[in-house]
């Protein structure tokens, strides 16, 4: 019997090891699933739609 077939610790279990990583999952497993916030509907725009940010900067008085 070769040294690796008894070895716990051989190539193949170290790789399964290293590709195995702690996420936000494994500490926090319920929590909420908050991509229901990343919508992006036109109702929740406070702004016009022919709403200028450029035009609305620009006229702001920077030095008062």
């Amino acid at each position: 019997m070769s040294i690796a077939a008894t070895c716990p610790f051989s190539d193949s279990a170290d790789d399964r090891a290293l590709a195995r990583h702690t996420t936000n999952a494994d500490w926090w497993p319920n929590q909420l699933d908050l991509k229901l916030l990343n919508q992006h509907s036109p109702l929740i725009n406070p702004m016009a739609e022919d709403f200028n940010y450029a035009k609305e900067f620009q006229s702001l008085d920077l030095h008062a």
